[in-house]
């Protein structure tokens, strides 16, 4: 399949995709607001916008805080 046009069907995502085609990563567990909080306390955040219908769109690790 090609990924790079793979487009959000459902949500929450079961899983993220890159556009080579690899999967990122699974659901692991859900996180509470504190841990959420949290995250970008501990560095640099790799964040995607996935919206129903759209190709996810992954926010570079050099603008994340302004994001």
């Amino acid at each position: 399949m090609d990924t790079s046009t793979k487009l959000v069907t459902w949500l929450p995502l079961v899983e993220l995709w890159l556009e080579n085609g690899s999967k990122t990563t699974s659901r692991l567990r859900w996180l509470n607001q504190e841990e959420i909080d949290n995250i970008p306390r501990a560095g640099p955040v790799q964040f995607v916008v996935a919206d129903i219908g759209l190709i996810p769109t992954w926010i570079p690790l050099t603008i994340c805080y302004d994001f």
